[in-house]
């Protein structure tokens, strides 16, 4: 059971840094695109509700609730492949052909992730960016 405890600490922890984070850096005038559970055989749903809470919690203190927008992981992957049901191969690789100056990201999906929130962000809020 220590260990158990000292897991669910450090975990406490790492939450609450992330909100101490974006404490700082959000801007009033930021707008925020936030991906939606994908729910899988690694997914844990009690990490995922703490870390999910603070998030929240450190964004409405920040900005306004019409500033944040939740997307499915589905909705993202059809806007940058045309499929729902891409894989993170076909991500990147939808990704890199139309923008090959993202070669420099290698094949990190995460970061691949990150951009697609970020133009997925550009498209929703901000109506005749060209992409």
């Amino acid at each position: 059971t220590k260990k158990l405890e000292q897991s669910w600490f450090d975990q406490y922890r790492r939450t609450r840094f992330i909100g101490e984070v974006l404490r700082k850096i959000v801007h009033p005038a930021w707008h925020v695109v936030v991906e939606g559970y994908a729910y899988g055989k690694h997914t844990r749903p009690y990490t995922l509700g703490e870390v999910r809470q603070e998030l929240f919690s450190a964004l409405m203190g920040c900005i306004k609730e019409e500033q944040i927008k939740i997307v499915a992981p589905t909705s993202i992957k059809k806007f940058i492949t045309g499929s729902g049901r891409s894989d993170k191969k076909e991500i990147i690789r939808s990704m890199s052909k139309r923008w090959p100056g993202l070669a420099v990201l290698g094949n990190d999906h995460n970061a691949y992730d990150a951009v697609a929130m970020m133009v997925y962000c550009l498209n929703h809020f901000k109506k005749g960016v060209k992409l």
